[in-house]
């Protein structure tokens, strides 16, 4: 009889086991078998599908993941169940673009559309097809996402985010509030939702420290962004390789910092102090006669060579039937010469100039400008102040500064590059 009892009670565990294996613990995924030799997990883990090799229907739209050239392996997330699929692919798998013609490889990258078609039993793809029944914008830098709406705005349209929407940073698998405001972007969807989001050039952030020598004063990153520096500042910039300069008081230097995305890059300000106090011998010329070039309050001869301290100076030039423009020109290289180009006063119409340079001068200004070496100014020209997310905008006891008017467009122009 104790036995009997026993043989019913492990009866029972064995029979309860399964039940409690199924209770315990949903999986995160169902096992997608995508060939005869691979498998992988779905990222859908309240997936109730049963899915087996080949259930999904061949026009449904995937997005690709990865693509292995040395395994010849295809990993696919189907935008219908959440599921992700691994497939092998041979030199008879045929790549074809939305329009059916042949394709290289190398054009299907990380978070294209595509349909395949005519499986082979064997569970070797034997076409990958673009989607022509979805869109995708390239450089979608005006945007924004609200994920407690499951809404996304590009430029003025809205459009809607799903639980299958899936994001890639470069070639890995990310997350949506991993997107960053000044991340740009590939995205693609079909009608109003989004199937994929890419980050195609992300962001990093650059973190000064010991900045005791340079507190207050502006630094330069690469040729477009200008900021006031304090200890401690954090901004946030595109991923790549930057010249950090600054220049105070005598002290300054450069030297090149490279981004990296999502990741803190620390500049020690110490670096860039350099031996000092450094000079530069500064000088003006212009083609407009009798144009008065007014330096911290003084006034120089066109031509006159000055020797001046690295660091901010104040700029001012005047000129009879010219408009007039102040100028904040930030020294830091042993010698500089900046040709003025004045623009004519013209009422009917708002600062229009352009700016030029050479060598590896930077300047900012409503005027036509051209410097050498590493002299870099910025100015007002007496408009109305405009600033971005990148400037600090300061008010001048003579002048109200704008250090980044129009400052996409002059600095293109000006720098033509980073």
């Amino acid at each position: 009889m104790r036995w009997k009892a026993m043989k019913r009670s492990w009866l029972a565990l064995l029979l309860m086991l399964p039940i409690l294996l199924t209770a315990c613990g949903k999986a995160e995924g169902e096992l997608v078998v995508g060939g005869d030799n691979t498998a992988t997990e779905s990222k859908t883990s309240d997936s109730e599908d049963t899915d087996t090799e080949g259930s999904d229907a061949d026009d449904v739209v995937y997005i690709i993941e990865a693509m292995d050239t040395q395994e010849e392996t295809l990993t696919l997330y189907s935008t219908a169940t959440g599921n992700i699929f691994r497939y092998p692919y041979n030199l008879v798998t045929r790549f074809l673009d939305s329009y059916g013609n042949s394709s290289a490889w190398s054009n299907f990258t990380v978070g294209t559309p595509v349909e395949i078609t005519n499986r082979a039993t064997s569970g070797v793809l034997t076409e990958v097809r673009m989607s022509d029944s979805t869109w995708t914008n390239e450089e979608v830098t005006n945007y924004s996402i609200d994920q407690s709406r499951n809404l996304m705005t590009i430029g003025s349209t809205n459009y809607k985010l799903t639980d299958k929407t899936v994001t890639f940073s470069g070639d890995t698998v990310s997350a949506l509030d991993l997107v960053g405001a000044n991340d740009t972007l590939r995205v693609t969807g079909v009608d109003k939702t989004i199937l994929s989001v890419v980050v195609t050039t992300g962001c990093g952030t650059i973190k000064f420290m010991n900045t005791e020598v340079f507190d207050g004063s502006m630094i330069q990153i690469g040729s477009r962004i200008f900021t006031r520096v304090s200890d401690g500042l954090v901004i946030e910039v595109p991923e790549g390789t930057y010249t950090v300069t600054a220049a105070n008081d005598g002290w300054g230097g450069s030297a090149e910092y490279t981004v990296t995305r999502n990741v803190e890059t620390v500049v020690n300000m110490e670096d860039l102090k350099g031996e000092g106090p450094q000079y530069c011998e500064l000088s003006f010329t212009t083609s407009v006669a009798g144009a008065s070039i007014y330096l911290d309050g003084s006034q120089m001869a066109v031509g006159e060579v000055r020797q001046v301290t690295y660091g901010e100076h104040t700029l001012q030039v005047v000129a009879e039937g010219y408009e007039s423009w102040n100028k904040t020109l930030y020294v830091n290289s042993a010698k500089a010469e900046i040709v003025l180009e004045l623009s004519e006063e013209d009422t009917t119409s708002t600062d229009s100039s352009t700016s030029s340079s050479s060598s590896s001068s930077s300047s900012s200004s409503s005027s036509n400008t051209s410097s050498s070496n590493n002299s870099s100014s910025t100015s007002s020209s007496n408009t109305t102040n405009n600033t971005n997310s990148n400037s600090s905008t300061m008010n001048n006891s003579n002048s109200d500064v704008d250090y980044l008017t129009t400052l996409s467009s002059t600095l293109s122009s000006l720098l033509g590059s980073d």
